[in-house]
């Protein structure tokens, strides 16, 4: 049984080859998974944002807990971008460059 995994990096392989052939070059490959990453990214964040903002009032209602999340603290921003880049960079630099340097024509 093939994994969900394994299919979508086989079909990830097959679009990174079609575009090597048609001529895309190695640094456009790994700029465009990039940025597809990065756009991912960013918008689970602000997913998650959202969620928070409607969650947190439950949450503080259940557990009696106080507590408050403004996004026009300074910090709060500090926080929710370090998370961002800190995720992009683990998750996506290496296989951005590992998938762009895929040579469709090896076996």
């Amino acid at each position: 049984m093939m994994y969900k995994s394994a299919k979508n990096a086989t079909r990830r392989s097959k679009e990174i080859g079609f575009c090597k052939v048609v001529g895309a070059g190695s640094p456009q490959l790994a700029m465009q998974l990039l940025v597809e990453s990065l756009m991912t990214l960013t918008f689970s964040l602000i997913l998650s944002i959202g969620l928070l903002q409607v969650l947190l009032p439950f949450y503080i209602n259940i557990t009696g807990k106080s507590g408050r999340f403004s996004l026009l603290d300074t910090h709060i921003w500090q926080i929710l971008l370090s998370a961002l880049t800190f995720c992009f960079v683990m998750s996506e630099i290496y296989p951005a460059f590992l998938i762009s340097g895929f040579n469709p024509l090896k076996p």
